[in-house]
C-alpha cells in the first residue's frame, strides 16, 4: 500500500514523507486526518479497492490544506484531477 500511496502523493505538493499511512478500522473504507499539521491516512484492511480509496484520501489531504473538509465540487474536482494524473480511478463522488 505504501508504494501506491507514494506514487499518488508525488503528483502533489504534500510532504509525502511526513504523512502516516496505515491500515486500521475506521467505520468506512478510509479516513484522512489533518490535525495541527500532522497528516494521516487510515485504510480499512477489508476493502478490495485500496488504490481508489488512496486517491480519494490524498485528495482530502490536498483540500484540507485549502480549508475545505467536505465532499463538495472542489473536492470532486481535485479527486478527479488526481485520478487523471495517476491513472488510478479514484472514488470521487462521495
Amino acid at each position: 500500500m505504501f508504494e501506491v500511496f507514494m506514487s499518488i502523493c508525488l503528483f502533489t505538493t504534500l510532504e509525502c514523507d511526513n504523512i502516516n499511512v496505515r491500515y486500521g478500522h475506521t467505520g468506512s473504507d478510509g479516513l484522512a486526518i489533518s490535525y495541527y499539521g500532522m497528516m494521516s491516512i487510515i485504510i480499512n484492511p477489508r476493502i478490495n479497492n485500496e488504490d481508489s480509496i488512496l486517491v480519494h484520501e490524498v485528495a482530502h489531504l490536498i483540500e484540507f490544506q485549502k480549508g475545505n473538509d467536505s465532499h463538495d465540487y472542489r473536492f470532486r474536482l481535485t479527486c478527479k484531477d488526481l485520478s487523471a494524473l495517476t491513472d488510478i480511478k479514484g472514488i470521487c463522488y462521495e
